[in-house]
């Protein structure tokens, strides 16, 4: 495992292997191999909600906490917020790969540009 794609995934907050699998995907889409929109990691750092203007901030939070906690463990408040932050950090790069943002993890954030 090279270094720099340790590092990588610690940044991303993910696992090597889950780091490998979003880097194989994202290559397989630049090199135009055909794949579903849909397709996200299996894992529960990935479950998403759907999006509702008329939503409460309130409520968003309280639906993302039910999705996220697990019936058989407990997880605490640093974990769920790693959780969000993660959230973030996807959502970030998916807008900066849209020509939103300008920035990266490794940059130290995002901006938006001009």
């Amino acid at each position: 495992m090279p270094d720099e794609w340790a590092e990588a995934a610690d940044e991303m907050g993910v696992t090597y292997s889950e780091y490998v699998r979003r880097m194989t995907r994202a290559g397989r889409r630049q090199m135009g191999y055909d794949y579903e929109p849909e397709e996200v990691p299996s894992d529960v750092k990935s479950l998403k909600l759907e999006e509702d203007p008329k939503r409460a901030d309130t409520d968003v939070v309280r639906e993302f906490i039910l999705r996220n906690l697990s019936t058989d463990e407990y997880l605490g408040v640093d974990d769920l917020v790693e959780l969000v932050k993660q959230d973030i950090a996807e959502t970030a790069e998916q807008l900066e790969a849209e020509g939103k943002l300008d920035g990266s993890v490794s940059k130290g954030g995002w901006k938006v540009k001009k």
